[in-house]
Order: structure tokens, then sequence, then C-alpha cells
């Protein structure tokens, strides 16, 4: 008996294959948001320092504070130091208001708040990428392959659904970008303007929620030049959208200026570029090491986009392909001495690097895609073998950093049902209860009032500007009303306290997982 097979054209063969990575892409990111959406829900912290953060907006709604206090002074009653630019936490307080006005907790309130800020500027990300993605390609496939290889990233990871002002800043300085570039393009002088005016705009928005999101304004104020020089835009449109954007930016600093005394200024601007630049400086390891580990968490994008080269005949690049290369080649460049002069830069300063990343490669992705599908490219099979190879990789390196995340939080909360469980541990009262560099716990397990960024604070005690933790958090530690104290490791010392814990009267009683519990006698 014969068996009659089936032949597949190659034509077919590449049009399968087409679709085949397109819903790949597509799987992956519905994975990773899955999994984020699940971490967003979830009590603890999304990320690092999430809760720190949360004590920053919380402290808008203690008694005599309000927003004046918000950049310090900084002592033992408000030990909730910030060195970001204002406007996402602002936005924060305002959003928690009305649940805190009707009775809920300040810190979770303003927790829930900034996750959804935080989901929201994700959206404006998407959107951006969107546009820019099309800007120049026909249909929508460019913008949905880029925003897959986006939503998949570990590097983007918890930040699209953790309270800090990472996406929204990204988001902001991408929507800008695509509003320019998009008014640039021939159409009414009025749509034109407008477009200018709100990419201005955005631009502001986005330095007064962080104030190292410079590089995407810069590169659209080169090309809204080009335009200019190009006869494509008038000065007049220039300079109205100049003008919308430094009223934006002046309004916001010097209203916050007035608000905090002085104080948003000195801690934003001069503390980075004074004292902070040797008490924080961590040098090039720091800056190898912050580079390393996003590049590790985005091999699987550029061994993509290395195949998709490899594919896609020459031309492979346009202008404006170009203009995106430029684009990242700045931003990273700008990240090296960040990372220098930052002991706390960490992955979360590259999100804006990916976003360009992934829409180049999601811009190759699609000119592989239709040359397949109109015949333009005649590939052997065999030459589709190192593109199925890097799906595959693709595929196993996002999934191991799933893995390890969620390695992490399992190995966590198996530590903490241990603690809890513990009876020596569950008799104290959770006010008796400090938790060292694990902030998060002291807000669920512990006492948040003594909740801080140990790193931070440090470096504000340095420079003399915050009360030192020798005075207070000893004082809560050798009075009442801490009896506890949990580390997460044997060393008996806790941060800002140069006396070890044996010393002030405590003694270890219990070891669960990374966890160890110091009593008071």
């Amino acid at each position: 008996m014969t068996i009659a097979l089936e032949a597949v054209s190659p034509s077919k063969f590449r049009f399968q294959t087409a679709h085949w990575l397109v819903l790949l892409l597509a799987m992956i990111a519905l994975a990773q948001v899955g999994y984020q959406v699940r971490i967003g829900l979830d009590p603890t912290d999304a990320g690092p320092f999430e809760t720190v953060l949360a004590r920053t907006v919380a402290g808008h709604f203690e008694a005599n504070a309000g927003p004046s206090r918000f950049y310090g002074p900084f002592d033992g009653s408000y030990p909730a130091v910030l060195m970001h630019a204002p406007l996402y936490y602002r936005l924060v307080a305002l959003a928690a208001w009305p649940a805190v006005a009707f009775g809920f907790d300040p810190l979770n309130a303003s927790l829930v708040a900034g996750r959804l800020l935080s989901i929201a500027g994700t959206l404006l990300i998407v959107w951006g990428t969107l546009r820019l993605a099309n800007l120049d390609r026909p249909g929508y496939q460019a913008g949905l392959l880029s925003i897959c290889l986006l939503l998949a990233s570990p590097l983007l990871g918890n930040l699209a659904v953790m309270l800090r002002p990472d996406t929204l800043g990204v988001g902001l300085q991408t929507c800008g970008l695509a509003l320019v570039l998009q008014a640039i393009q021939p159409g009414p002088k009025s749509r034109r303007t407008l477009g200018f005016c709100i990419g201005a705009v955005a631009f502001a928005l986005a330095f007064c929620v962080k104030q190292q999101n410079i590089t995407l304004a810069t590169m659209a104020g080169l090309a809204a030049v080009w335009g200019c020089w190009q006869r494509r835009v008038s000065v007049s449109t220039l300079g109205q959208a100049a003008l919308a954007g430094l009223v934006t930016l002046a309004t916001i600093l010097i209203l916050e200026n007035l608000i905090t005394g002085g104080r948003m200024w000195q801690t934003v601007f001069v503390y980075p570029s004074g004292p902070f630049r040797a008490i924080n400086y961590a040098g090039w390891s720091h800056v190898a090491s912050v580079f390393d580990i996003s590049a590790r968490r985005s091999i699987g994008l550029a061994a993509l986009g290395l195949s998709c080269a490899l594919l896609v005949p020459r031309p492979r690049f346009s202008k404006f392909d170009w203009f995106l290369t430029a684009s990242l080649g700045l931003e990273v460049l700008t990240l090296i001495p960040l990372c220098m002069f930052n002991a706390g830069a960490a992955s979360n300063y590259f999100v804006q690097a990916l976003v360009l990343g992934c829409l180049l490669v999601g811009r190759l992705a699609d000119r592989l895609i239709d040359g397949w599908n109109i015949g333009q490219i005649h590939s052997p099979r065999w030459k589709m073998v190192p593109l199925g190879l890097t799906l595959l990789f693709l595929v196993s390196s996002y999934g191991y950093w799933m893995l390890v995340g969620e390695r992490v939080r399992r190995r966590e909360r198996l530590a903490l049902q241990a603690l809890r469980e513990d009876p020596r541990v569950a008799e104290v009262a959770p006010d008796a209860r400090y938790f060292v560099a694990w902030q998060h716990l002291n807000r669920i397990y512990g006492n948040p009032g003594l909740i801080h960024d140990d790193w931070l604070y440090g470096a504000f005690e340095k420079a003399t500007d915050a009360e030192p933790r020798a005075r207070w958090l000893r004082n809560a530690l050798t009075q009442k009303p801490v009896q506890q104290v949990v580390t997460p490791t044997e060393e008996p010392h806790v941060p800002g306290i140069e006396t070890p814990l044996t010393d002030l009267g405590f003694h270890l009683v219990a070891r669960h997982g990374d966890l160890r519990v110091w009593e008071r006698r």
C-alpha cells in the first residue's frame, strides 16, 4: 500500500512559518502579561522598594503633613526619603485620596493606586510603540510584533504593575516622540501644530515624572529642526510647541518648589549633582553589573533581531530605522553616567532602551514576513533553521526568567508561612516586630512606622539631611515598641546602627528560610 504525501509549496511553507512566528510571540506576551497580573494582585511587593515608595505617597495623608512635607525634613517620624521628580507620586496620592477619604489604609491605598498608574503608563508605552512601529509601514503588523516583544520581555516584567515611575515616564516619552514624528509628516497645519504641542507637553511631563527622561526629547527636537530645515514644519509651529513644553515644565517645577519650601529643587537636582555624586558613586563595576543583567534579560530579543536581519535582503534598515538606532545609542550612552554615579541604579533604567530595541526587531520581523508573503524573499528551508532555533531560545530565556522570579517569591512565601506558624513569633504583635531590608514585610507583618529605604536613607544621613538612625531607630529597638527584629542573614546588624543586636539585648530565637528572628531579652 502506498501513501500519497501532499507536497507543501515553498510559498505556502513561508506563509505558515510567518503565521507561527506571530502566534508564538503573541502567546509569550500573553503568558508574561498573565503572570504580571498575578504579581500585581499579590499583597506582597511586586518588586524591590515598592513599599518604601508607597510610604512616601502615604505621607500626604498624615496629620499636619500634607504636600509640603513631601521632600522632608526626614527624621524618625517621617523617614520616607525620595530622590525622584514629584509628578508620579503626586498623581498616585491624588488617585489614592478618595479611598483614604472612605477610611482605607493610606499605605495600602497608595500601593493600589500606584500599581494602577503604572499599568496606565504601560498602556501609554503600548500606544506609542504601535504608532512608531507603523509610522512608515502599512498596516499594524509591525506594531503588533513590537508590542508582543515588549510585553513578553522580562526586562519590563513587574515594572508594568509596580508602584514606580518608570513606565509612566517611558510611556510619556514614547508617545511624545510618536506625536512629534507624526506631525512632521504631510498633513493640515493645525493638526501639525497640535501634534507638536501635545508632544512637547508629554516630554515635559515625562521629565517631571523622572528627571533623566531627556533622550527622546532630544531626538525629537533634532527631528523637528530637520523638518523645519526641509520646510515641512514652520518656525512658528516649533515656537508654539517649545512654549507649551516650557510652560508645562516651569509650572510644575516652580509650584513644587514653592509648596516644599525649596526642598524639591535641592533634593531632585542639587543633591544628585553635588554630594550624592560622591556618596552614591558606584564606579565601572556597577555599570558593568547593570549592563550585564539587562543584556542577559534581553539576549533573546537581540538573537531574534539578528536572525531576522540575516534573512531580510538589503537594505535592511530604512531612514526611520537608523533614527531609532541613533535614539537607542544615545539612550544607552546616557545610562553609563547614571549607573556610575548612582549605586541604586538597576535594570529598570533600561526600559526606554528596551522599547526602542523592540521597535527595531518588530519592524525587521514585519519586513521579513512581508517578504515571505509577496515572494520577495526566496530562502531555502534550511535557512529557517536558525530562525526556529532563535525562537526556541527566546521562549526558553523568557521562561527561565519567569521561573527565577517565581522561585524567589515562592521561597519568600514558604519562609513567611513558617515564620507565622512559629508560636514564638505569633505571640508578638506585628507593631512589635521590625524586618531589616525586607521593608514590605513591615507593611504586612511588622511595624509600618519604621518603613524606610535603607540605602537611600543612609545617603541622606551622610549628606546631613536626615536624622541619624542611631537615634530614632535604635530607640525603637531598645525601647518599646520593637521586641523582635528579623534579619535576612546571620549577621546581627541593622543598617544605620553600629552596635550589633547582641549588644542591644537581642538573641537569636528562630531560623526560617532566609529569615532570622532576634528577640529582646
